[in-house]
Parts: C-alpha cells; sequence; structure tokens
C-alpha cells in the first residue's frame, strides 16, 4: 500500500506533549497513532456511506448536507431514524420472512420478541461497514451502491442473528457457518424488497451559461455559473440525465 505524509495542526502543548510521549517511549509518533488514525478514518468512513444509502430513501426526505451541520462526526451514532435500519426492521416483522430465516438454522430457537431499533449499534455498523468498504483496496472517490447495500445486509443481518438467536456459543457459531449458503439466498430476496425503496443516485451538475449577444462588443466576455447540484434517483442506472443547459440572450429591439 502506498504511503503518504499527512499532516494535522494541533495546539503547541498537545504536540509538545506528543513529542514527550515519543521521546520517552522510543516509538516515533506515526508508529504510536497509526493505528487510531486508521480506525476512526474506517470508522467516520462507514458514517459517510450510512449517511449516503440514507439518502437513496426515495419515500422520505432525507437533509444530503446533514454530515455538514453535524457538530462533530461522533453525533451521527445518536440517530433513531436511519431509514436503512428501519426498512430492514420493518422487513423482518414479516412473519413469513421470520420464519424463513428460523428455518436457515434448525438447530436453534428464535427469541419471541421483536428486534427493534435499538437492538441496533449505529457505532459498530458504520464501523463495520468503513473496514469492509477499505478493505477493497480501491481509489474511494464514488461509492459503488450494490456493494454497499451488500455489506449492509451482511451485517444488519448478523445483528439480528445475535439479537434472536437463543443457544450456546458453540451452537450459534456452528448454526451461522452452517447456514451461510441458505443465508445468502435468504439475503438476495430481502435486498429486492429493500431495492424497492431505496434506489442508486445519479448526479449531475446542471450549468446555466449567459452567451454573448452578437449586437455586443467583441470583448463581451461569456459569464458561466453553476447552481447547486440537484440529486436525480433513478432505478435503471443506464437511463443517465443529460445535462441541461439554459441559454439567454438579448433580442434586438
Amino acid at each position: 500500500m502506498a504511503k503518504k505524509i499527512f499532516a494535522l495542526k494541533v495546539p503547541s502543548k498537545l504536540k509538545r506533549t506528543m513529542e514527550f510521549i515519543s521521546k520517552e517511549s522510543g516509538h516515533p509518533l506515526s508508529k504510536i497513532f497509526y493505528r487510531n488514525i486508521e480506525d476512526t478514518t474506517s470508522l467516520f468512513l462507514g458514517v459517510v456511506l450510512m449517511h449516503n444509502l440514507d439518502i437513496t430513501n426515495i419515500e422520505e426526505k432525507t437533509d444530503i448536507r446533514e454530515l455538514k451541520n453535524l457538530t462533530h462526526m461522533s453525533e451521527y451514532f445518536m440517530k433513531k431514524n436511519i431509514t436503512p435500519v428501519r426498512k430492514f426492521i420493518s422487513i423482518m416483522e414479516s412473519t413469513e420472512n421470520q420464519t424463513r430465516f428460523k428455518s436457515i438454522f434448525p438447530g436453534i430457537k428464535m427469541a419471541q420478541g421483536f428486534f427493534s431499533y435499538e437492538n441496533v449499534s449505529v457505532r459498530e455498523l458504520c464501523k463495520y461497514l468503513g473496514s469492509r468498504y477499505l478493505a477493497m483496496n480501491k481509489n474511494i472517490s464514488s461509492l459503488e451502491f450494490e456493494v454497499l447495500k451488500d455489506f449492509f445486509f451482511e451485517k444488519i443481518l448478523k445483528t439480528y442473528f445475535d439479537s434472536m438467536a437463543v443457544g450456546t456459543l458453540s451452537q450459534l457459531e456452528l448454526e451461522w457457518e452452517q447456514g451461510q449458503g441458505k443465508l445468502e439466498l435468504f439475503k438476495r430476496e430481502i435486498m429486492r424488497e429493500f431495492d424497492e425503496t431505496f434506489k442508486s443516485l445519479i448526479v449531475e451538475p446542471i450549468v446555466v451559461e449567459e452567451v454573448e449577444d452578437e449586437l455586443e462588443s467583441p470583448k463581451t466576455t461569456r459569464k458561466r455559473s453553476k447552481v447547486p447540484y440537484s440529486i436525480y434517483k433513478s432505478q435503471d442506472l443506464s437511463k443517465r440525465p443529460t445535462k441541461r443547459r439554459k441559454v439567454r440572450t438579448k433580442t434586438e429591439e
């Protein structure tokens, strides 16, 4: 993996303390803090991924600038209305889906209670998403929503299993491993239901352009301005909207 220098401004007292730690321990600062930087990057990448999956919900309006309004990214872990989580819960409330899920693991029993939002740790969910996405070893400049949804269901189904399955630790581990083939099929089925609400995003800039009039002086310059991105939600990514351009010209009196 290629490595680059990362610089961070910190208060002078903190910097002197870090240097003191390095001197006393005999380890360079990069070695001391690298693991924390990597873990934090994975965690907050997961926040960004979760937020981007959240805003693809076509039935509810989610503030696309929500992350920029947070005082700190960790505030996201306190959210109680993340729509992908709520959608999964509603899918698993179906008696049919509960029965199918239980049939995947015949050697254990399932709890009689209900799986709720409180059973989900948003922090753990984000950490998992970020770690899995980072491990793909790709240049993270755009999101692959199908991959993201697959990672989301990997973790949320394991959370459901850990919350609802009843048995000894060895039994649970064995049943989970043996049920992976059938679980994958079940995951694909409920993802189809999930996709009815969560569509991939297509983002295209709309450019507003003013063109010089033929009667104006040749020195007249062309003015260009960009308006904020418009978000198009489409089930079929091949049907990408084209850029729209508005042209204004002065008419002859």
